[in-house]
């Protein structure tokens, strides 16, 4: 007798509480998912936000960016490799982006990429930042294999 109870427990349609429940539940994952893709969003908005930032400027003798991180030029032969950048270069030494409204100037310019960004270069030279460097005023890229330079400003 108890199996056949809990049989029929088991066979009957879910009522209109049992329903709401699973709405409920299922809103409130709905609700979480969103937030997070959200929370998401604005993580890429920043970094790209950071990535396209105020044009280089001067500190302390030094080329730097809008957050006071050195910046380097390449001074091996032809592109830069994992060799030269100890590892991954579009991780270590990702490249200084122009944005939108960024105007050149004097020896600032720039110099377009394939996928239609463009990147800043000093005195023809383009520019990248040091991951390695982990305060303003750092240069732990300068003299990397002999080839990664901070630009000292003229």
């Amino acid at each position: 007798m108890r199996d056949e109870v809990v049989a029929m427990i088991l066979m009957t349609p879910p009522g209109d509480e049992e329903r709401a429940l699973a709405d409920d539940a299922r809103s409130g994952f709905e609700a979480r998912s969103s937030n997070m893709k959200t929370l998401i969003g604005f993580a890429v908005l920043s970094v790209a936000a950071s990535a396209l930032a105020a044009p280089p400027r001067v500190s302390d003798g030094r080329l730097v960016d809008e957050h006071g991180m050195t910046l380097y030029v390449f001074g091996g032969q032809g592109a830069p490799d994992a060799k030269s950048c100890e590892g991954d270069c579009a991780r270590n030494f990702p490249p200084a982006l122009a944005g939108p409204d960024d105007k050149a100037t004097g020896s600032l310019q720039f110099l377009a990429r394939g996928n239609g960004e463009r990147q800043w270069t000093y005195g023809g030279k383009p520019l990248y930042r040091g991951m390695m460097d982990k305060k303003p005023g750092d240069r732990a890229g300068d003299g990397l294999n002999t080839v990664w330079h901070s630009i000292q400003a003229r």
